[in-house]
């Protein structure tokens, strides 16, 4: 029987790789830091606060299931090897001994009012992209601009593109572990009535279904917008 084989040097150099241990020392800060931040207190955040820390929430995601990939992965290649045995499960210890701080999200979340609720998920949103509006500002547009900048760098999104006379912004969304890339272009613009007008589109390069993802980002972009200039 031939054991499954994957190149697994884009996550570690090996299961001895120093670089593991220095991931769970921040995955721990991070959480505890996370902790200390939220807990008890997502009831009483506003609609951008909360985005936050559903952004917050999903980085200290990804570090564990790094982590967990990884171990998991290392340890298939190699079943009856004993060194990697007892690293797949130091990993696991480790990463359960961590989520044990983070569990109030996840309750604190679901006991949120229904006001709130939309916003879980990076917001929940389940409208039909189709049903996605501009959103109309009273502001000047290099103000409008600006911000739109921040809540980019905030999402995560690499500006690929801005041109403020434009009123153009161009950005790209990679996900995590495949490298899948989405498109995302916003395009403010002053109107005859003195109000700025901000509207956007995100597109995914390779599929027919997002699973609504780039709707979800757009609603996410709009809530952030809107949310700074109440």
């Amino acid at each position: 029987m031939n054991l499954p084989s994957w190149n697994l040097n884009e996550f570690y150099s090996s299961f001895k790789d120093k670089q593991i241990n220095k991931d769970l020392h921040s995955l721990k800060k991070k959480i505890s830091l996370f902790s200390i931040k939220y807990k008890g207190k997502l009831g009483k955040l506003k609609n951008q606060q909360l985005i936050r820390s559903l952004i917050e929430f999903e980085k200290v995601e990804e570090i564990i299931l790094k982590l967990r990939s990884y171990a998991y992965l290392v340890y298939c290649t190699d079943q009856l090897n004993n060194d990697k045995a007892k690293f797949y499960q130091y990993i696991e210890e480790s990463v359960l001994d961590c989520e044990k701080d983070v569990i109030f999200y996840g309750i604190e979340l679901n006991n949120l009012s229904d006001n709130n609720l939309y916003l879980q998920k990076f917001g929940g949103f389940k409208q039909p992209y189709n049903t996605l509006k501009p959103l109309l500002i009273s502001q000047e547009q290099i103000v409008v601009f600006n911000k739109t900048l921040e809540i980019f760098d905030l999402m995560g999104l690499e500006i690929v593109y801005s041109n403020q006379k434009e009123g153009i912004i161009e950005a790209v969304d990679t996900s995590f572990w495949y490298n899948f890339k989405d498109d995302i272009i916003v395009r403010i613009e002053t109107l005859v009535s003195g109000d700025v007008k901000a509207d956007a589109r995100s597109a995914s390069r390779i599929g027919k279904s997002d699973f609504g993802v780039n709707a979800k980002r757009i609603n996410t972009l709009m809530e952030l917008l809107k949310e700074s200039f109440i």
